[in-house]
């Protein structure tokens, strides 16, 4: 018999394996729960970005200094450390693990993130987002299993004309040209049916898309634009050059540069004459 099954072997050019049991699926935390907790987090991070100064380096090197931005809007920053705040009895860590801001060897998703919470027009907390400030490939951290949302979307109670831009730090990057009536819908394919709903629910009547100047961002505003203009929107196009976003932009001009792009009639920053001081003759950047 030991022959016969080592020839069976042999002569077997692949042996089926016995599939291994799945893992136990979490329970779920219910809805109210998990927001509950996922607001707890959100206190811990933006303590922690007011403590240590990372995450506030991080943003200043970007072009984003203004204190009351980061207030307003809860920044927050990820250190690693909010398993050593957590109770170690419990049932705290297997809810955080379930609703994924920790993974499953107990470390945080966010760690070495500038965190921010996502809330929806009503204040409801929708998501957290977090922006990697190591290097790699790792940029935009999001939760598993929810909506990636519109971050500043409450905007759309207060302003009549809406900036929409692809990521938070662009959006921060126009506020600190002074328009806080900025939305960004988290990457070129975060903004559906529902979000446009949302903008004529509200009484939005005119958009302007200030994408990122690469291939992406053009493919998106033209995808966008009759979109938006179906719904009975008002829609300008601005476009920067190429391989910029807002926040280079910022970067590389400053504010003012950037608040006179958007405020002016021009479709790009190279359409944009210099403006004669009267009273000196100067040009003006």
């Amino acid at each position: 018999f030991k022959e016969a099954v080592q020839k069976l072997l042999a002569s077997t050019s692949a042996v089926r394996l016995a599939a291994a049991p799945p893992p136990p699926k979490r329970a779920a935390v219910a809805p109210e729960k998990a927001n509950a907790l996922l607001e707890r987090v959100v206190s811990v991070y933006e303590k922690t970005f007011a403590e240590v100064p990372d995450g506030r380096a991080y943003l200043e090197r970007r072009g984003i200094a203004d204190a009351g931005l980061f207030s307003c809007h809860r920044v927050g920053y990820a250190n690693g450390k909010l398993k050593e705040l957590l109770p170690s009895g419990g049932t705290v860590r297997d809810e955080l693990k379930a609703i994924g801001v920790l993974l499953d060897n107990g470390h945080e998703r966010f760690a070495g993130c500038v965190t921010f919470p996502v809330y929806g027009p009503d204040g409801r907390l929708v998501t957290i987002y977090g922006r990697f400030t190591g290097e790699g490939p790792k940029r935009h951290v999001y939760l598993p299993d929810r909506s990636t949302g519109l971050w500043n979307a409450a905007a759309v109670k207060s302003y009549p004309e809406i900036v929409l831009v692809e990521s938070v730090i662009d959006a921060l990057s126009v506020m600190m040209a002074g328009h806080r009536n900025v939305i960004a819908i988290q990457g070129t394919n975060g903004f559906d049916e529902a979000d446009v709903k949302t903008l004529n629910t509200h009484g939005v009547q005119a958009v302007t898309l200030l994408l990122d100047g690469d291939e992406a961002g053009g493919k998106a505003a033209a995808r966008l634009r009759p979109r938006l203009e179906a719904a009975g929107l008002t829609v300008t196009v601005k476009a920067l050059p190429e391989n910029e976003d807002p926040n280079s932009y910022l970067v590389g001009q400053g504010a003012e540069a950037l608040a006179r792009f958007l405020l002016s009639a021009a479709w790009t920053p190279n359409e944009l004459q210099p403006i004669v001081s009267a009273e000196t003759g100067a040009s003006m950047p």
